[in-house]
């Protein structure tokens, strides 16, 4: 008896070909899957990855229709009977407000979580209390490499104790991008491209590795950790301000012809690339203003005998021939550095938004990227302002 199902689900004739038989990945990594959230799908890893120190994973798309029973019978064999539902689902967040599915742009609220709350695996700890996981995108699998067909050269192995990525200099209502945007294809035969996401890697883990301890619950702050961290952030983060501009300046227009050397065809793809990394630099250099602040306060006013330094520059290589730099000028010194290197970021994200995203046409999915980059530029003239008024005091009334 025909049910009339061959008409709702008709048999197509390349079923089985190669092409289909090719694993797809999800629309979305699977912590942002599981809380049925946006997921910005950046090359790098997901920012709400980034932001909640887990590992972005993407796992296989789901194939469409029943499982069969052989499917559900090996799932059932390999599922650990002590396993309890909070070990096979990721954390709820009771007090997270999202928009709607209908819109592209997420809101988290700050504070939502913390590593306590956090599933088993997501986030690991070590003997010494300090978080260890791997870097997104870093693994053997790392999204950034496999997301453009591409083997990952420095692959790291084991875990790596990371401190927390979490600053309150930056808005905890990031914007996420909506998983329909999508990037598109590298250039074929382009060392360019490799070369660019190698260094964009390389730059992302060398700043994962400079956050200040003090960020990390449970662990104790020094001053020699935190000055070591402060005086290796600034090569790595004038490096990735350097990748930054170029990524962004060959972007070529909309109707122009791309170069051969050109490492992104559309400014969609470049968007994509930096917004992770440059989220990155951001927050490292807020809590290095941060300290800069502090420490000059502290100089300012004149330390108790007794008390504590705050320790921020005492061990900062900065030298100018055999000229003797005391604490107020290397603090002057630091914080022009990073204005210096702000201000280009500033100049070179107002430029790409000029010459790409004027047109008033602009699409859904190109509207929710233009919104993205409007946030970057904002967070850089908070930043950027912050660190002016390091530098120039208001007059005290």
């Amino acid at each position: 008896m025909d049910l009339g199902w061959s008409s709702l689900h008709p048999v197509s004739s390349t079923m089985g070909s190669p092409r289909e038989n090719t694993p797809k990945r999800r629309l979305a990594c699977d912590r942002c899957h599981a809380r049925k959230l946006r997921c910005s799908r950046d090359p790098t890893g997901c920012l709400r990855c980034v932001r909640d120190r887990s590992v972005c994973n993407y796992s296989p798309a789901l194939k469409v229709g029943r499982p069969s029973k052989a499917s559900m019978a090996a799932r059932d064999t390999h599922t650990d009977p002590s396993q309890t539902p909070s070990d096979t689902t990721f954390f709820a967040l009771p007090d997270a407000e999202s928009m709607s599915t209908d819109s592209g742009i997420s809101v988290p609220t700050p504070h939502s979580h913390s590593p306590g709350d956090m599933a088993p695996g997501s986030l690991g700890t070590s003997d010494t209390g300090a978080p260890s996981w791997m870097a997104p995108g870093l693994g053997p699998n790392g999204f950034l490499f496999d997301c453009f067909g591409m083997s990952n050269p420095g692959a790291i192995e084991g875990d790596h104790a990371l401190p927390s990525l979490a600053s309150p200099m930056l808005d905890p209502q990031e914007t996420m991008l909506d998983p329909r945007l999508r990037c598109a294809s590298p250039p074929k035969n382009s060392t360019n491209w490799t070369h660019t996401m190698e260094r964009l890697l390389r730059l992302q883990q060398e700043l994962l590795h400079t956050r200040m301890p003090s960020t990390v619950p449970g662990t104790p702050s020094s001053s020699s950790s935190r000055t070591w961290s402060v005086d290796a952030a600034l090569k790595p983060g004038q490096e990735t301000v350097e990748v930054i501009r170029d990524l962004l300046h060959q972007v070529p227009r909309e109707n122009d012809r791309p170069d051969s050397g050109s490492v992104c065809a559309d400014w969609q793809t470049a968007l994509h690339l930096i917004l992770t990394p440059l989220s990155l630099l951001l927050s490292t250099y807020g809590e290095i203003a941060r300290g800069i602040r502090t420490a000059a306060s502290f100089t300012a006013e004149g330390s108790a005998p007794g008390s504590p330094s705050p320790g921020l520059v005492d061990s900062i290589a900065l030298r100018l021939g055999d000229l003797r730099l005391d604490r107020q000028l290397r603090l002057i010194l630091l914080a022009t550095i990073i204005e210096y290197q702000l201000n280009q970021l500033h100049r070179a994200l107002r430029l790409f938004q000029s010459k790409h995203m004027q047109s008033g046409n602009l699409g859904v999915a190109e509207g929710m990227q233009s919104s993205a980059m409007a946030e970057l530029q904002s967070k850089v003239r908070t930043l950027l302002s912050f660190t002016k008024n390091i530098l120039h005091p208001p007059p005290e009334t």
